[in-house]
Parts: C-alpha cells; structure tokens; sequence
C-alpha cells in the first residue's frame, strides 16, 4: 500500500517449471500353489525438473504483495522407486484374502510463485510414503451380493503440503517439505442384488489421519503446534449409500431410478489447524430418474442434486489480505435439471 497522493507500486512476474519424467516397469505374479500366489511388481523413476523466474518492480523496496525486482533459475534431479509387493490366497472361488506392502515416491518440487525470492529457490525433497494393507475381496448368494473389506497403514516422510506465511503483508501459500504423517483406518464396500432390478449398496471408510512430526518453516508468523492433529482433507468418517432401480416397461423402453447419499465427518483443510477453516459435518442427497429409448439410441435423465439444500464448503483457506475465502461447489444449494444423450 502507498500513502496517499504517492503513486502505486506494481511488479511483474514470469515464472514457470519444467519436468520430466522418466520411467521403467515391471509387474507379474509368482503361483506357488494354485490358490496360493505373489504379487510383484517395481517401477524404477527419474525426475529431471528445472524453474524460471524473473520479477520487475517499480519500488526498491518491498511493499505490502509486491517484493523488489528479483530473478533466478534452477534444475535438480532425483531417482526414485514403487514397488508393491503382496501375497493372495483363495479361500474358495468367489472369496480371496490379500496383504500388500507397498512403497510410493512423489519426486521434487520447486516452490515458485510472484513474490519468491533466495530463500524460496531450494527444491523440496522428494515425498516417499510406505504402506501395509490387508483385505478380504469376496461375493456370496450365487454373487447377488458382493462384499469388499480392507484395513490399511501408511506412513509419509517429506510429506509435500501448502503452508500459510506472510509475504511483504499479504498472505500467501508455501508449498513445503512438511515432515511426517500417517494414516491408518479400515474401509470397504458391498453391493447387493436383493430381487431383480433393484441394486442397492454402500461403502464406508474410517481413516486416522495425522500429523506425526511438522517441520516448522523459519519465521512462519502462525503457530507451528500442529503435532498429533488431523491431517487436512481427511474426515475421520465418510459413508455413501446407493440405490438403483432399472427396468424395461416393454421391448423400447427402460426406466431406471437412482439415488445416492453421501455423509463425511467434520473436515479441516488447512495445515495451520485454524478453527474457522474446519468444514462441519454434512451429508449431500442425489436423485435422479432416466429414460431410455434403445430404438433411437436416446437416453433423458432428470436431476436432482443435494435435494435437502445442505450448505457446505469444498475448501477453506486465508485471503491475501486476511479474513477466510470460502470455495462454494456447484451442489453448494439444491438444483435440478436434466440431460439427453444420444448414441450414433
């Protein structure tokens, strides 16, 4: 900001990264008996990224969103590896149990947006997480209904995540090397076929996600005491449930009817742990009703979407000037309308 009667201050930025990645794979399985079998596979990475960026300004020295004209470029490499390795075992031909170990690999990044300067040029470590899963995939009743169950661990190092700071009085977001997280929990799925026509199901998942260890970045104006905290993005429950009726009235026309609830927990989405960036519980109802002429290949389907008008926010972060910005998602209120297709 300038006092007034003083003329503005402006800046200019060019920026960019370029990456490249290369990659080798191989995956099989190993049959030790015929229920019985290893599952492997490995995928060798290269990541060769490179940044530009130059900055003109009008003020030699910083200003509240504006730094002084600045410009630099950089490359790094790394190579990296995933791999999953598992055991499978058929308990008879419709029921299969499982354990993976597997290791993930995000490669590095560079942190470049307007107002970056030195300190901002040092590329982050590449994020690597290992994780166990253990799970039963099976169907019963002549597979009129099919039922999915796993339980899982994994735990992150250099986890890769945006961090609130201040940049010459506005407030921006820092990608950096966070630290460790982990996230543990069970899920699964089942669908079932109760009478012709009609499919119904749901899935479910708890997950335990925090934060382990945060790495705290040098003079970050909000507190870093986020050790044992949620992780952002992740609801501790998350339940859908679904229901489909299809049915043809006669040999041109099929009527089907839908409809799906989904529920999730409260959610935070920022990794400062602020309480006015935590997305309440709720819970989103769709229907919808379709029409299909397979004569002439036409489909028109009538929508409902978040039919009790629940109120929520798809992210939640700080304003470059404070105060909190709300992202507000299509199905924010409820609306309807409807489609036609047609096949050729």
């Amino acid at each position: 900001m300038q006092p007034y009667g003083e003329p503005a201050s402006s800046g200019h930025a060019h920026f960019g990264t370029t990456g490249n990645n290369y990659a080798a794979f191989a995956e099989g399985n190993l049959n030790f008996t015929k229920n019985f079998r290893a599952i492997l596979g490995l995928r060798l990475l290269r990541d060769d990224l490179d940044y530009r960026f130059a900055r003109t300004s009008t003020s030699a020295a910083a200003v509240t969103g504006i730094r002084p004209d600045y410009a630099s470029k950089g490359s790094t490499a790394h190579n990296g590896y995933v791999d999953r390795l598992g055991l499978q075992y058929d308990i008879s031909r419709d029921i299969h149990a499982y354990f993976t170990y597997s290791h993930g690999y995000k490669g590095p990044a560079y942190n470049v947006f307007f107002n970056m300067q030195n300190t901002d040029a040092k590329a982050l470590r590449p994020e690597q997480n290992n994780s166990f899963e253990l799970g039963l995939k099976s169907q019963f009743l002549h597979r009129r209904i099919t039922a999915n169950f796993a339980a899982f661990i994994e735990d992150f190092s250099n986890y890769q995540a945006n961090f609130l700071d201040t940049v010459s009085g506005a407030t921006v977001t820092r990608l950096i090397n966070a630290g460790t997280v982990s996230s543990k929990g069970v899920e699964g799925d089942i669908t079932a076929r109760p009478f012709r026509y009609l499919t119904v199901g749901g899935n479910f998942a708890y997950t335990y996600a925090t934060v382990d260890h945060f790495n705290c970045p040098a003079g970050a104006p909000l507190s870093c005491n986020v050790n044992g905290q949620p992780l952002p993005f992740a609801p501790r429950w998350k339940f859908v449930l679904n229901a489909d009726y299809t049915r043809p009235l006669n040999d041109r026309f099929t009527l089907s009817l839908d409809s799906d609830y989904t529920w999730q927990s409260r959610t935070q989405y920022s990794l400062t742990e602020t309480p006015d960036t935590i997305q309440k519980a709720y819970g989103i109802w769709n229907l919808s009703t379709t029409i299909e002429d397979t004569k002439h290949h036409l489909r028109l389907t009538l929508v409902m979407r978040n039919a009790i008008n629940t109120h929520y926010s798809s992210y939640m972060s700080y304003g470059s000037l404070g105060g909190v910005t709300n992202w507000l998602p299509r199905d924010y209120g409820r609306y309807g309308g409807f489609t036609l297709h047609k096949d050729f």
